[in-house]
């Protein structure tokens, strides 16, 4: 899935998708972060391979801004590094598209 900044002054949100791992989405949504400055949250829908590997851990600290500056948050995660699908599968729980609607709306 899609790591997704949404920058409350700039309402409705801004999307960052790419496909597969390594393409720079982590890099670009910290970027946007620090861009859009104080007041900015960051979601991550769905992340694997966590905690070792937390997206939203790495944009607080690429963003470089002051905590109070930026909320980040990870609606779900599981612990297996391959597609959400797979991990949750394998995991043996998974997240409705509903339930994820609604925790990006939330």
């Amino acid at each position: 899935l899609a790591d997704a900044m949404v920058c409350r002054a700039l309402r409705p949100f801004t999307m960052v998708w790419g496909a597969n791992t390594d393409v720079g989405k982590t890099l670009i949504s910290a970027g946007m972060c620090r861009t859009a400055g104080a007041g900015t949250r960051y979601l991550k829908p769905a992340q694997t391979g966590y905690p070792p590997d937390s997206g939203t851990e790495a944009v607080r600290r690429l963003a470089a801004l002051p905590e109070r500056h930026l909320e980040v948050e990870t609606l779900h995660a599981w612990r297996d590094p391959v597609s959400p699908h797979l991990a949750a599968r394998r995991e043996g729980w998974s997240v409705n598209d509903d339930a994820m609607a609604a925790g990006i709306e939330g």
